[in-house]
């Protein structure tokens, strides 16, 4: 009985490696080969990432984080997260900027397509090879290729600023949150995955908030309990005191770049609350702009998921997650395709909360 059991064990671990290694495999791919058509000088090497990674050096070599050696305490860059990477980065070995940009472009490639694929494999009791392994197997291609088509989010993901980290990160919390409802167990391990995501940008606390926050009225709506709420509280404690860190050494709230860039989350929510209406015309003339390229393919899954969030609660979940995720992102420009990638994530996704395959026993 053990040995066939261990044997079910290695079965389902095998076919969930194979899945990764395909989401790995099609997204690299799939983004090499749309990038190749694009000079390289059209994208590669932004300002910003060159300017966050200049601040990196600068804390290694002078022990402070500032634009100039000669200079003052200053935060001009606005992706905390990519600083801090690049600052341990560097201090175990120096890099030149374009090879450190182009391994985090590399890096963050595969791990989207092995993040994607996680989503797409649900729990069940059987191990067999079904039909549902071929959708999941297609779904993971096809959000490759759909990804990869975007120009606007090709670029952004191939420029060498955060967009690769939001990416990354937005579908990691979406892949945790996930993982908690179907489990039914809260983890506090993922605590750790919510405070990157809200790293990733200094303005990235909204969509990460209202994430949780969805998780959050979801847990509590099927369980009946708080545990949902003590997540969200446990999960925004690691970004306040982080904020409050920031504070402290640089002596203002907002960084340098965003003072420039005009980018605030108080100003974005107020915005929001007292122009609900124009807000979300600004976001859907951005839906309009990003999604034209991609026809009916932003579209095609609301055909069917009203099937199937009848008939599964994880289906229902992540219906939930998905489209309350991507709301808040509203105009700024940054931002925008990582809510594209949410929105894509789900025409994928949600569907396949019917799949055959299943996560090992934790």
């Amino acid at each position: 009985m053990n040995t066939h059991h261990q044997q079910s064990r290695r079965t389902r671990a095998a076919k969930i490696g194979l899945f990764l290694l395909l989401g790995a495999a099609a997204f690299l791919l799939a983004f090499h080969h749309k990038a190749a058509e694009v000079p390289p000088a059209n994208y590669a090497d932004r300002d910003d990432a060159v300017i966050t990674l200049s601040h990196a050096r600068n804390l290694v070599e002078y022990g402070f984080i500032g634009v100039s050696p000669s200079g003052e305490r200053v935060e001009g860059f606005s992706a905390p997260l990519q600083f801090w990477i690049a600052t341990a980065t560097y201090a175990v070995s120096p890099f030149h900027y374009s090879d450190f940009l182009h391994w985090q472009t590399e890096i963050g490639t595969l791990l989207l397509g092995v993040l994607i694929a996680g989503l797409l494999i649900t729990p069940a009791s059987s191990n067999a090879v079904e039909w549902r392994d071929l959708f999941a197997g297609i779904g993971i291609i096809t959000a490759a290729w759909i990804l990869a088509g975007s120009r606007a989010f090709l670029l952004w993901h191939e420029s060498g600023m955060e967009n690769v980290y939001e990416s990354v990160a937005l579908v990691g919390v979406l892949l945790a949150l996930d993982t908690m409802l179907r489990r039914r167990r809260v983890q506090v391990l993922f605590v750790a995955v919510v405070f990157l995501a809200t790293l990733t940008r200094i303005d990235a606390i909204l969509p990460v908030f209202m994430l949780l926050a969805t998780f959050a009225a979801i847990w509590t709506y099927r369980f009946r309990n708080v545990d949902g709420l003590r997540f969200l509280a446990m999960s925004l404690l690691p970004w306040l005191l982080y904020m409050a860190w920031r504070r402290s050494y640089f002596g203002q709230w907002a960084p340098n770049t965003a003072l420039a860039q005009a980018i605030s989350v108080p100003d974005r929510v107020d915005f929001l609350l007292r122009s609900p209406g124009r807000a979300m015309s600004e976001y859907w003339q951005w839906f309009v702009d990003t999604g034209k390229s991609l026809g009916a393919f932003q579209f095609v899954w609301l055909l069917v998921l009203p099937v199937f969030v009848r008939r599964n609660e994880t289906a229902l979940s992540r219906a939930a997650l998905f489209r309350l995720g991507w709301i808040p992102r509203g105009p700024s420009l940054s931002l925008r395709f990582t809510a594209f990638l949410s929105c894509r994530s789900c025409s994928v996704a949600s569907p396949s909360s019917i799949g055959d395959i299943s996560w090992p026993a934790s």
